[in-house]
């Protein structure tokens, strides 16, 4: 597991043990490490004009995020706090949009007729179960152990052909097939560990 995930239990035991201060501190080895992932995140949404609206949502990401973990997060897992920051991310970008339309007179996404409102949450939605599931890809496909499974679980991803697939592996397409299957298969027990 990488040191984000030592943070991660760091954090929640001290937490769950009362202890404050060691929970700050965990909490700021965490931050420090995901900081780049939750920039990142804030620049995929689309409703941010400026670079300073863009810091503004982060903070505010930053700021909901503490809030949720030590009030409300119940997880245990990388990809249930990602999930927990995407959430945070959301609300804290149209915070700042919000701010910004009453301050600059433009149009606000997000105070729109009920359709537009609920396309919008479902688009939102459809993104986070996207990016939750490249996030656990990212996570399991190094961790593959056949070497020919990997490949193939990585090289569908990137669209390959069976015809590209059984020339770069040298097999049949039976074999691949049931290459495809084994890997599929170990990404499923993998997935197992990446929601417990």
């Amino acid at each position: 597991m990488g040191s984000d995930d030592q943070h991660l239990r760091r954090f929640l035991a001290c937490r769950d043990a009362g202890d404050e201060a060691g929970a700050r501190a965990a909490w700021g080895d965490l931050l420090t490490a995901e900081w780049p992932r939750l920039r990142a995140m804030v620049a995929a949404e689309d409703v941010l004009f400026s670079a300073a609206e863009r810091d503004d949502a982060l903070q505010g990401a930053a700021l909901r995020l503490w809030r949720d973990m030590i009030g409300k997060f119940q997880g245990t897992t990388k990809g249930e706090w990602v999930n927990v920051a995407r959430r945070c991310v959301w609300y804290a970008c149209r915070d700042v949009q919000r701010d910004a339309a009453r301050r600059g007179g433009r149009e606000e996404i997000g105070l729109e007729d009920d359709d537009v409102a609920a396309w919008r949450h479902e688009k939102f939605a459809r993104e986070q179960e996207r990016a939750a599931a490249t996030d656990f890809v990212e996570w399991a496909l190094p961790q593959i152990p056949d070497p020919r499974q990997r490949h193939v679980v990585a090289r569908d991803r990137e669209g390959a052909t069976a015809d590209q697939l059984t020339a770069e592996l040298g097999v049949t397409r039976a074999n691949l097939y049931k290459l495809r299957q084994r890997g599929h298969e170990a990404l499923a027990k993998l997935k197992e560990q990446w929601d417990a």
